[in-house]
């Protein structure tokens, strides 16, 4: 039942937690277990140690972690993993460019390059097309990479996809396959995952992906905590990169078991908060079918009604951020109008790119979104469109 004056919190992050995971924070913000909150609470003490391997822990259960793979809190967001990555991974990584933030992502790698040979690859971009798919099948072309025979190109320390795209609204149903254009051989990198806004939504294949990081703001939890679950090969090794900064090795994170400094105590807590409660709602084969029936019904209305034009390509359209515009320009205005009479909050689109999005993160509440179709099927009858 809704609430007298409720929020419908549709930000794409920092964006909405429960109720029941907001009251948690609350109450571990004035004690745990007797002592100190966890504000207060200090991160080498028993108590926070206990928190942070119960985290762990529940994303474990969550994603269904293999033994070869392990859970690492760090700092920075996803743009500071940009950087770590060619420190630890190597400078040759092959980045597939399907919005804004892969594209920052290959101008990262690209500043450590240090001859041709070890530069990092734009092997496919999506940027002429206006962002509005990802594809399902990358081929490398060797006309466009000319410094580079079929054999090198097949050493890629790494391939680097951005698993659902914030600002454009487009997401992988499913991993793109690599092939070597000129005879069609599949070519197989471990795969390193761009997953921010998409974390604690579905299930991944762990034998393809080397490594998966993501902000924790959009659908794990609150801003300031990074996730980073990667191969224990990979997270324990010497950094490639032979001038990385000890703060910017996996290796130093790993080792001390997320604790090498003072870690985000608050963010945390929160994150295993989050993953715990999803556990116990089902796992991520049901959040995945909810997700999709959420989305799906805001879809119907976009597709039924002529006043909106949806962005995305219909086979990459995301679950968690849907992007759209009002074909009638004055119709736009009159919707952010109704919709903060309703309490209706971050329908505005990125500054970038303009229009509307709806972020359907794990916590917007079934009568939220509710309210949202409603809004948008009144606005399209108003407008006779």
């Amino acid at each position: 039942m809704l609430k007298q004056n409720q929020i419908h919190n549709f930000n794409a992050g920092p964006s909405a937690l429960t109720p029941d995971i907001r009251a948690k924070i609350s109450t571990a913000i004035e004690s745990i277990d007797g002592g100190p909150g966890i504000l207060e609470l200090s991160h080498r003490s028993k108590t926070f140690d206990q928190i942070i391997e119960q985290a762990k822990q529940h994303i474990e259960c969550l994603y269904e972690l293999p033994s070869t793979h392990e859970v690492l809190f760090l700092q920075g967001g996803a743009s500071l993993q940009f950087a770590m990555l060619p420190y630890n991974l190597g400078t040759r990584g092959g980045f597939v460019t399907t919005g804004e933030w892969s594209r920052r992502a290959f101008a990262e790698a690209c500043l450590l390059q240090t001859n041709e040979a070890q530069a990092p690859l734009e092997i496919h971009s999506e940027e002429a097309q206006g962002f509005c798919a990802v594809p399902k099948k990358v081929q490398i072309d060797l006309a466009i990479n000319k410094h580079h025979d079929s054999d090198s190109v097949s050493k890629l320390d790494y391939l680097h996809v951005t698993s659902n795209n914030t600002i454009f609204g487009t997401q992988y149903n499913e991993l793109p396959i690599l092939v070597n254009q000129a005879d069609e051989a599949q070519i197989n990198p471990g795969f390193v995952i761009d997953a921010s806004s998409d974390l604690f939504s579905k299930k991944v294949d762990w034998s393809k992906v080397d490594l998966l990081y993501g902000g924790a703001q959009k659908n794990a939890g609150p801003a300031g905590v990074t996730i980073v679950i990667g191969r224990r090969s990979i997270l324990r090794s010497v950094p490639q990169h032979p001038f990385c900064p000890k703060i910017l090795a996996y290796q130093t994170h790993a080792e001390k078991g997320s604790l090498y400094h003072t870690p985000n105590t608050l963010g945390i807590y929160a994150v295993g908060a989050v993953a715990e409660w999803l556990c116990l709602e089902g796992g991520l084969d049901m959040i995945a079918e909810r997700s999709h029936t959420r989305a799906q019904k805001i879809y119907d209305i976009i597709d039924h009604y002529s006043l909106y034009e949806g962005h995305a390509q219909k086979d990459s359209r995301s679950l968690m951020n849907l992007t759209f515009r009002t074909t009638i320009p004055e119709a736009e205005q009159d919707l952010l109008v109704q919709a903060q009479e309703l309490n209706i909050y971050g329908l505005k689109g990125h500054r970038s790119v303009g229009g509307l999005r709806a972020s359907l993160y794990n916590a917007v509440a079934d009568e939220s979104i509710d309210i949202l179709a409603d809004l948008l099927t009144k606005t399209a009858q108003k407008f006779g469109a």
